[in-house]
């Protein structure tokens, strides 16, 4: 009583606001609604609404909405419906008929961080074809829905999957390019540290503060900070701490593949990147890639079991397809963000900057 899951297989007419930034997908887009009300009577829950591409709505915008309520369903082996209790959904409806009632309901804060967000993706789809503007979108801002399917199945497949979501990966090349910017410019390295991890706060703020980022950040910060005081022996119980809060948080978090392989290739690095490192320390490392390419082969180990388990594939060609790539994905995160940015300010110079990197995310899709 008084929930949306007290309404399944009934069709009704609800209100409520849109809670986060709608997820755009070429064919419709799928709203997150927080209801307040059925009928006239008073209702909490959340409910995923499935609806067309066209008009299109935002976060903030309070709807009312006629459609019938069902109960998520699995489907080809996935767990639909645990994916979404991880978020508290319950509740999904599909193309329904949808009233705007208000603008403007949600966070103010929220709302200025996705509008800029829209904005990022403007420039980004009007100065790149696709399917380098998919593949940069997901990299940088986080929206993997904007990627093709059949390029995301050969990133899987080739073992590169890894490089496009928002990750520890992400957070320690951001970490280690503004750590030499900033000492080139006459930074100490302890308060070159502070700046950095400013910067890493803003970078998650302004993609919307995903639940996968803000994972990743905790989780690459704590990392970080454990290498910058010399006691990465010692980050296991740290990390450890992390998950711990973030599970009394949300419990259902358990349940996520995405947290799971967040702390399993966090700790990877802490167990197998030292082992790596003093092996072969002889080695050169040109412009920090030896250990950007240890720290990679350390969380990729593993997560092998928990990939195995999920994907049911062992890419083989993983260890050539990531050594063809990460070493030049520094370069793809330093001119996306100057591009994006320069973007704002200086259209006609970010142009060129985008031609620099169709070649090299060109290339990155060649290897796939």
């Amino acid at each position: 009583e008084g929930q949306i899951e007290s309404y399944f297989d009934q069709k009704i007419t609800f209100s409520g606001v849109v809670a986060q930034e709608p997820d755009e997908r070429i064919d419709s887009q799928r709203l997150v609604i927080e209801v307040s009300e059925v009928e006239g009577k008073a209702t909490y829950g959340k409910i995923l609404v499935t609806a067309s591409v066209y008009p299109q709505y935002n976060y903030g915008d309070r709807l009312r909405i006629s459609c019938k309520i069902k109960k998520p369903q699995d489907f080809n082996d996935f767990d639909y419906g645990r994916y979404l209790a991880v978020s508290d959904i319950y509740a999904i409806c599909g193309f329904p008929q949808i009233e705007v009632l208000e603008k403007n309901q949600g966070g103010k804060f929220y709302q200025e961080i996705f509008t800029f967000k829209k904005k990022l993706r403007q420039i980004t789809v009007e100065n790149l074809a696709e399917p380098p503007a998919g593949f940069l979108i997901a990299f940088l801002l986080g929206d993997k829905k904007s990627l093709d399917q059949t390029l995301f199945n050969n990133f899987a497949k080739s073992g590169l999957a890894h490089i496009i979501a928002i990750s520890g990966q992400h957070v320690t090349i951001i970490f280690a390019l503004l750590l030499s910017f900033f000492i080139s410019l006459g930074f100490y390295r302890q308060r070159a540290f502070y700046l950095i991890v400013l910067f890493l706060v803003f970078y998650i703020v302004i993609i919307g503060a995903p639940a996968s980022a803000v994972r990743a950040a905790v989780m690459g910060f704590l990392l970080l900070l454990a290498m910058h005081l010399g006691r990465l022996s010692s980050a296991d119980r740290a990390l450890s701490l992390a998950a711990a809060l973030m599970l009394a948080f949300n419990p259902k978090l358990i349940l996520e593949a995405g947290f799971q392989l967040s702390f399993a290739a966090t700790m990877g690095i802490v167990y197998f990147y030292p082992f790596f490192r003093n092996r072969l320390r002889k080695i050169s490392s040109f412009w920090g890639l030896r250990d950007l390419v240890l720290i990679t082969l350390a969380a990729q180990i593993a997560v092998l079991p928990l990939t195995l388990y999920y994907f049911k594939r062992l890419p083989l060609v993983s260890i050539l397809a990531n050594f063809l790539v990460l070493p030049i994905l520094p370069l793809v995160i330093s001119l996306g963000f100057a591009a994006l940015f320069i973007g704002l300010i200086y259209p006609a110079l970010a142009k060129v900057l985008f031609w620099f990197l169709w070649l090299i995310l060109i290339y990155i899709i060649k290897v796939a």
